[in-house]
């Protein structure tokens, strides 16, 4: 990943004159928001983006002549990358205790909403976190997603199925009233279901 100085210089040179700069403005802050979904912490974020961007600067050549959309893909692609080895890294020197339990607010608006859902999301599997994001607020493709988290399409059909429920587990308030309401199904339930329909 080194490179000694002239080498970053004319990396960076390149990447000016074909395009990089401008795409590193205007996408930098959605990539930092999802990079904030994934670390739950805005300056690990910021933090990943940035050695992002320049993993991305370096290797621009590749991808310099390609669709903008394909650019793109490619920077999102090493932001996920780079959050994930942080993540990988981060469990290595940190030992894990029971999480505290979800802090109640007092429900005012819809701002004490999305902090109770970021404070759960950020309870969350990494990959099942990462699979949410991809979807919902990357909205991507399942296959796009497997394609980018490196899994098979089913992986992430389950990991979203397993996030939701745990979400809805997390949140009985904010589902709406009709999940709330619906028993929970085990699966010896759901296939008798199937069979009798």
């Amino acid at each position: 990943m080194g490179g000694t100085g002239s080498e970053v210089q004319e990396a960076g040179a390149f990447a000016e004159a074909t395009g990089f700069d401008e795409l590193a403005r205007s996408a930098r802050p959605a990539l930092v928001r999802m990079a904030q979904a994934v670390t739950g912490r805005r300056e690990e974020a910021e933090d990943a983006v940035q050695a992002s961007l320049v993993k991305a600067m370096r290797a621009w050549p590749r991808v310099a002549g390609q669709e903008r959309w394909r650019q793109q893909a490619y920077v999102r692609q090493i932001v996920v990358n780079t959050c994930r080895s942080s993540w990988r890294k981060w469990g290595s020197r940190v030992a894990v205790g029971e999480l505290p339990e979800l802090v109640e607010m007092p429900r005012t608006d819809a701002v004490d909403d999305r902090e109770l859902v970021r404070q759960a999301l950020a309870r969350l599997p990494t990959r099942q976190r990462q699979v949410l994001l991809l979807r919902y607020f990357e909205d991507l493709s399942e296959a796009d997603i497997a394609k980018q988290l490196g899994c098979a399409p089913g992986t992430v059909k389950s990991s979203s199925a397993r996030a939701l429920r745990a979400l809805r587990d997390m949140l009985p308030d904010l589902a709406p009233a009709t999940l709330a309401a619906r028993p929970a199904r085990t699966r010896a339930g759901s296939s008798e279901s199937l069979k009798s329909a």
